[in-house]
């Protein structure tokens, strides 16, 4: 057996912002399809499907013009309810959409008119509702039987709505002419415009052609009022260009007389005049400085031979060709004898006493001699540096010896010749230096090696060249290698900071705790145990949760096994009767069951297989007698007792027509208005009379009601009574109330 092509709607709704609309999507059929080649049909069903949250829903749904059923081209009822605002079109499911697949936005209906947002002035509103839809469109998007206070004010409401086919007049909208019939949401006729317009700007705009007199000045302009004209002098600051000082200044080449000057004629007093000169002449006959002025500070002494100021003394030498300078405390002498400069301290005046510091440069060039002191008849204690001989002698001192450095020799080996003094100083020829350790000639000679100054184990090494001492290697050896150490025992004085894991904590790896992230990533798991997922779950196969076998279908889409076809041949359902559902086959009537109880409410409950309910059916076997008018009824519930609506009701049942109580028959009691169901599932009859003599219904084996409500409870009885002392529809509780089990199995059914 099959069904018609099944296809997959998809669709998904998002608000302007573009964050998910929340709400549901259902598609409901109202019409029997019948598959061609046998007798299987399709009942008319709902189904459902609720917005995920990222808006989108999928639904698979046998499509509506399968050539292999029959009728092709039948509808379905479409309702959305997005955001609490509800929407019905009705549209077709085409066999034959590409993959399997189609999309809600190629479902939608398209309306005629103007672009995007504005319908034209002349325009339909296609599958808007109409009064007779109200009701029916209503349940079908709750899912529920609307009552009739909900119904009317619903009806009430088309007043705010248009006839399918209408036109706005311009006038009505806006006044002027637009080109518009309907503004966007939120957008009063103040924020938009007439279709033919202009703007008149004088409130907020300046016109196309103004000025800025009041912020701005005119192209061409002066500021006379605050700047002075380009042509313009300032006489009281400035003095002009071309000016003198004649009255505050002096030319600049001009003359001073000496009485102009303060004090330059007592400064010039006793002064030589310039140009006029002192000659020998002059001081020829002078005996002694008193012949001179006493205003000189310079001093002829012709008798000691000495010119002498207030600061320095010049003199003729100890020989007479030498001559001697001096200042306060030190002395020059130029010696003519033998041409020496002698430059040192006398202790006494007049170049008297011992000379010290000396420094004496030898007129003959061969020495340089340096004496601590010196007088005039001793020369000794000197150092010399005689290139005659080839020597640089220390002078003795304080009892001791001269030290002499003699030179070098022309071998490899001490002096072999000559008298030598002890410690005298030889080089040779591999530049070692020998010294007289015994005067003699030639005398004893030691090398002066590294063993002799104390230096024996030292090795004529450059510094770059040395070789790593044993010390330093053992101190070495204690050391680590920057490069890859290799420490041992524990190392200290080394943070986590310094190798750049300030953020490490010293936790084993079996101790550490769960961190934000790794939470984080967590939270996105589910748990082994029980698991809980959102969102569409992927990777996992039927097969995996051992149900290989089992279709995608709906419980309200599932076909009938063949098992199931085979029982059913041989069971009559209520559809076989045109009925909707019924308790049981009326071929197991077996007897009358009285309604005894005046005001009691009886229950039955039952299995409704159509989606739409219009009538209520019972069979009266005994009419009832002298019954009141207006407090008999039957009214529809859902599982749970409630009144599916308003309009869910019998009309008054005490009469003697056809469908009155009074007489005896099948009966067909239609609601006062059809009711939307869901196939399969259960729902409760309702039923009560007032008056003498209650009728009495068609019923199966009468038995008690242990085994007529077996395995059940209130308030899920088959067959029960609830509420006493009910009369007028008024008066019956929109709920029905306690259940008390009953043990008559009433015949009912529904269409």
């Amino acid at each position: 057996m099959a069904l018609p092509t099944i296809i997959t709607v998809k669709g998904t709704y998002l608000k302007l912002d573009g964050t998910p609309e929340t709400g549901s999507i259902t598609f409901t059929s109202k019409v029997y399809v019948l598959y061609s080649e046998d007798e299987f049909s399709v009942v008319p069903s709902s189904k459902t499907a609720i917005l995920d949250e990222n808006g989108s829903f999928e639904l698979e749904l046998p499509a509506s013009n399968d050539p292999d059923w029959t009728p092709v081209g039948w509808r379905y009822t479409v309702v959305t309810k997005v955001s609490g605002d509800y929407s019905v079109f009705q549209t077709v499911i085409p066999y034959n959409a590409p993959g399997g697949e189609v999309f809600m936005n190629d479902l939608l209906p398209v309306t005629s008119g103007g672009s995007g947002l504005y319908a034209a002035y002349s325009h339909t509103h296609m599958g808007f509702v109409t009064e007779d839809d109200v009701t029916e469109i209503v349940e079908a998007s709750v899912g529920a039987v609307v009552e009739d206070a909900v119904a009317d004010a619903l009806v009430g409401e088309l007043v705010n709505y248009a006839p399918i086919s209408h036109t706005h007049a311009a006038s009505a909208i806006v006044s002027g002419t637009i080109a518009i019939a309907r503004l966007p949401i939120g957008v009063g006729s103040n924020q938009v415009a007439a279709g033919d317009h202009t703007h008149n700007y004088d409130a907020v705009y300046a016109p196309l052609i103004h000025n800025h007199n009041g912020v701005y000045a005119v192209v061409n302009h002066n500021h006379d009022a605050t700047y002075s004209p380009l042509g313009h002098n300032h006489d009281t600051l400035y003095a002009p260009i071309n000016h003198n000082h004649a009255g505050v200044y002096a030319p600049v080449s001009h003359n001073h007389a000496i009485s102009d000057v303060t004090g330059l004629q007592v400064a010039l007093n006793g002064l030589q005049p310039a140009g006029s000169y002192l000659v020998a002449a002059d001081i020829a006959n002078l005996a002694t400085t008193s012949a001179l002025t006493s205003g000189l500070a310079l001093k002829l002494d012709k008798a000691g031979g000495e010119i002498v100021d207030s600061t320095i003394t010049v003199r003729k030498g100890d020989n007479s060709s030498g001559i001697r300078m001096r200042s306060s405390g030190g002395a020059v002498d130029f010696d003519k004898m033998n041409g020496d400069i002698i430059v040192g301290s006398f202790a006494g005046p007049g170049f008297s006493g011992t000379q010290t510091n000396i420094q004496r440069w030898r007129n003959d060039g061969t020495t340089f001699v340096g004496k601590t002191s010196f007088s005039a008849s001793a020369y000794g204690e000197e150092q010399v540096i005689d290139a005659g001989s080839g020597e640089a002698r220390i002078g003795a001192k304080n009892g001791l010896g001269n030290l002499r450095f003699c030179g070098y020799t022309a071998t490899n080996t001490s002096p072999a010749s000559g008298t030598w003094t002890l410690n005298d100083l030889v080089l040779d020829t591999l530049g070692r230096l020998w010294r007289c350790s015994v005067a003699g000639t030639p005398g004893t000679w030691v090398t002066v090696d590294k063993t002799a100054i104390g230096l024996s184990n030292v090795d004529n090494t450059a510094d770059t060249a040395k070789p790593v001492s044993t010390a330093q290697q053992t101190a070495l050896n204690l050391k680590a290698n920057i490069a890859s150490p290799t420490f041992t025992g524990t190392v200290g004085g080394i943070t986590k900071s310094m190798v750049g894991l300030a953020n490490v904590d010293n936790t084993a790896d079996t101790a550490k705790p769960v961190s934000t992230a790794q939470q984080t990533a967590l939270d996105l798991k589910a748990n082994l145990a029980s698991p809980t997922f959102t969102g569409t779950v992927a990777g996992i196969t039927k097969s995996m949760v051992g149900l290989a076998n089992v279709d995608n279908t709906a419980d309200s889409a599932k076909p009938i096994s063949a098992l199931q076809a085979v029982a059913n041949a041989a069971n009559v359902r209520a559809s076989d009767h045109n009925y909707g559902g019924w308790t049981f086959d009326p071929a197991m009537v077996q007897g009358n069951g009285l309604v005894v109880t005046s005001g009691l409410t009886y229950v039955i409950r039952l299995r409704i297989m159509s989606a739409l309910v219009t009538n209520l059916h019972f069979h009266i076997t005994t009419p009832g007698a002298t019954l009141t008018s207006g407090q008999c009824f039957a009214t529809l519930h859902d599982d749970s007792g409630v009144l599916l609506a308003a309009s869910a009701v019998t009309s008054d049942l005490s009469g003697s027509g056809t469908n009155g109580w009074l007489t005896g028959g099948l009966k067909t009691h239609p609601l006062v208005a059809a009711q939307v169901t869901t196939p399969g599932n259960w729902y409760k009859i309702r039923f009560w009379f007032n008056g003498t003599t209650g009728p009495t219904f068609s019923r199966a084996l009468s038995s008690s009601s242990a085994i007529l409500n077996a395995g059940l409870s209130a308030p899920n009885f088959r067959y029960a009574t609830a509420d006493t002392g009910v009369t007028t529809l008024a008066s019956a509780p929109g709920t029905i109330g306690t259940q008390t089990g009953d043990s008559i199995a009433r015949w009912a059914a529904v269409s």
